[in-house]
């Protein structure tokens, strides 16, 4: 079984399953690349268990072998977030916001940003959440959580 097959058992629900086979890949090859994504499919995995803590371990590991997604870093940004991590958790949702505008339609997930602007707001810096919530207003991609967002900084 491959790591594509450990993504589908992942994405069906089988964390288990997808599991076994992330951790058998991330085991035995020796491609840094294929490491990575065995190690950020691994902390995934360990992120939707409650494990947390690991799961930030095998995330930083993914990028410590050279994986660098929007994807991992939103995804190390919420578990550091939930940790109450908030300077790690900014540093990480910055770099998803930074790898998806850079990417070729420069669009940036609004989770990326209501995500940077509940860490400012959970810091005290308010002034910096307000902008990023303002510019989602003026952008009319507002949701019921960015309007609640707004409410509490009195956009």
């Amino acid at each position: 079984m491959s790591l594509e097959d450990a993504w589908l058992m992942y994405f069906s629900g089988d964390l288990e399953g997808a599991e076994r086979i992330a951790n058998a890949v991330y085991r035995r090859t020796q491609n840094s690349q294929t490491r990575a994504r065995a190690a950020f499919l691994l902390g995934l995995i360990a992120g939707r268990r409650g494990r947390n803590e690991e799961a930030v371990e095998m995330l930083r590991e993914a990028e410590r072998l050279g994986l660098r997604t929007p994807q991992l870093y939103l995804a190390l940004a919420r578990l550091l977030y939930k940790l109450n991590r908030l300077e790690g958790a900014l540093r990480a949702v910055r770099e998803a916001r930074k790898l998806e505008s850079s990417e070729e339609d420069g669009f940036v997930d609004t989770d990326v940003l209501v995500l940077e602007a509940k860490i400012l707001i959970k810091m005290g810096r308010r002034g910096e959440a307000r902008q990023i919530i303002e510019r989602l207003v003026r952008m009319a991609l507002a949701d019921d959580e960015v309007l609640r967002l707004a409410e509490e900084l009195s956009v």
